[in-house]
């Protein structure tokens, strides 16, 4: 008897032990799919915030690439009207008579005058082309080369149509850049369609007294009023628009009634 119960005792003891080690594997088991699962659940979030952390970057590197294209495109329109005055006046003074020292002076006045006039009057000095002097480099060698085609290919020089359309972009360019700086330094929205206005004038008026003819600001056609009106526009259009979109609005504004001015020959009423 002794020896019966002594293995039943061994017999019980060695189920315990089995089914203490069954429930040890098991929980080992689920340990380790709890491991498992707690690391691809990591490997998860961490994919996630790296994912989110290169996105916010990326996106603000686009946001940032679209207004650099925006400034550059700004920038190149600025750079054209400054090449289409100068043109202009090359053109005119070459008309007059005037010899290649003369064409470069009355290309840079027709260039930058009225922006010189602005930035005096709003105390923005030194003016803008002694610090940026690729305003004054780019006029004086777009007067260099259009005089040099014109006495070369005499065929090529622009008809009355093309020095409308330049003239009209390099209008409405300069008005509305004019109005930006008014903007820039507080001015009210008067003051800032005024030098609109001046910018994008002015220089054409000291370009007309050297050149001893009447100024077309002071003319019924509708030169000045298109200026102002491409300058108005912009004001209005940057309420509701990006600074961008109001600027090219105001260009083809000012540009389309120039050009449909002059092809109808319409006049002021007074």
């Amino acid at each position: 008897r002794d020896v019966c119960e002594g293995k039943e005792r061994a017999n019980e003891w060695d189920s315990r032990a089995t089914t203490t080690r069954t429930m040890a594997h098991g929980r080992s088991f689920d340990g380790q799919v709890t491991a498992r699962k707690g690391r691809a659940r990591c490997r998860r979030r961490g994919s996630h915030r790296l994912t989110s952390r290169i996105r916010g970057p990326t996106r603000a590197i686009g946001g940032i690439g679209h207004v650099m294209h925006a400034s550059s495109v700004l920038q190149q329109l600025d750079y054209f009207g400054t090449a289409a005055f100068a043109l202009a006046g090359t053109v005119q003074a070459m008309e007059k008579g005037f010899d290649v020292v003369g064409c470069l002076a009355i290309a840079t006045v027709t260039a930058v005058g009225g922006g010189t006039v602005r930035d005096l009057l709003l105390g923005n000095t030194p003016v803008f082309w002694i610090r940026h002097q690729e305003y004054l480099v780019l006029a004086l060698v777009t007067s260099a080369v259009t005089r040099i085609a014109c006495r070369m290919f005499p065929s090529i020089r622009p008809v009355k149509k093309a020095n409308v359309l330049l003239d009209s972009i390099g209008l409405g360019t300069f008005a509305v850049i004019g109005t930006q700086v008014a903007l820039k330094t507080q001015n009210s929205a008067l003051v800032a369609v005024l030098s609109g206005l001046m910018t994008a004038t002015f220089g054409g008026c000291i370009r007309d007294v050297i050149l001893n003819r009447y100024p077309v600001l002071f003319t019924k056609e509708l030169y000045g009023a298109s200026a102002v009106a491409g300058s108005t526009t912009y004001l209005l259009a940057l309420a509701h628009l990006s600074s961008y979109r109001a600027f090219m609005i105001g260009v083809l504004c000012t540009v389309l009634i120039r050009n449909i001015s002059v092809t109808f020959d319409w006049n002021g009423p007074f």
